[in-house]
């Protein structure tokens, strides 16, 4: 499968088609579930829009659709749809806000493993004929370290790991560096805690892990921050709006802003990428 998809994406020449962009690749994920990851990351597409990029969210935090929950959206098509139906490109990608696309997975991304020979192609043009002027595809993954989660983190360049000040969350995320570990994947490794009472509760748990990554698992880590655990989040969910647009001025908004800033600096870009078609054949490799 692996031969076929890299077959497809050559050109005449034989090289692998480019993005007219550098495109970053960033994986969202979590040791466990309920710590936040869907709300950060539809969140921290809008603060990285105001920062003038532009933003494609692959929803694949498979069966939840938690993000176009977040913006109150139904999208027209999911992966799922388009991979067994006549369903155009267009009617895949939704518009959300100031700059923010999405594509819900929907169950399709599990069948990645299973694709048939007019379904490998329909992936493949979906990749060729995607708008290129996105600067960060972010990839919203399920939860722990399940087959379907761990190729989704091992698919891309980067990868945000968010976790809670609780102990369960602490443990697993433990558990999913050291999966990182154990298989060598090459990925930049970012932290951010979420939901802490204080700065001092938040550089001390990101402390503890980025230490204990590198002396233990030999992993380089760099601590993005933290959120503050607050009351317009929540009430944010339950009026299906991200807080970052409900609550401008909010404490855990300005947090948000330091770490869209700190992934956009200089230091942390990303100099060379294989963008989304690199992405997209690396899943059908580790799928297959």
């Amino acid at each position: 499968m692996y031969r076929q998809a890299v077959g497809l994406i050559k050109g005449n020449k034989g090289e692998a088609k480019e993005n007219a962009t550098l495109q970053r690749i960033i994986a969202v994920t979590s040791g466990k579930g309920g710590v936040g990851k869907s709300n950060f990351t539809a969140n921290l597409a809008l603060a990285l829009a105001d920062l003038q990029k532009k933003i494609l969210i692959l929803d694949a935090d498979l069966g939840l659709a938690n993000v176009e929950l977040l913006f109150g959206v139904t999208p027209r098509c999911t992966l799922l749809d388009y991979l067994n139906s006549e369903k155009n490109i267009e009617d895949l990608i939704t518009p959300l806000q100031n700059n923010v696309d999405l594509i819900s997975g929907g169950a399709g991304l599990l069948e990645l493993a299973s694709l048939n020979v007019k379904q490998r192609k329909k992936i493949i043009q979906l990749i060729e004929n995607l708008p290129q002027n996105y600067d960060i595809i972010l990839i919203d993954t399920g939860a722990g370290i399940h087959k379907e989660v761990m190729s989704f983190v091992a698919a891309a360049r980067e990868v945000v790991l968010i976790i809670t000040p609780e102990p369960t969350s602490i443990t697993d995320a433990y558990t999913m560096l050291k999966m990182l570990a154990r298989y060598k994947l090459k990925q930049k490794i970012y932290l951010v805690v979420n939901r802490v009472r204080d700065k001092k509760e938040g550089e001390k748990i990101a402390e503890r892990i980025t230490l204990a990554a590198n002396k233990f698992l030999n992993l380089n880590i760099e601590n993005l921050g933290y959120l503050l655990e607050d009351r317009s989040l929540s009430e944010a969910v339950r009026q299906m709006k991200p807080f970052y647009l409900q609550f401008p001025n909010s404490l855990v908004t300005r947090n948000l802003k330091k770490i869209a800033l700190k992934l956009t600096s200089d230091k942390l870009v990303e100099q060379k990428t294989d963008g989304f078609a690199g992405f997209f054949t690396k899943l059908l490799r580790i799928f297959g």
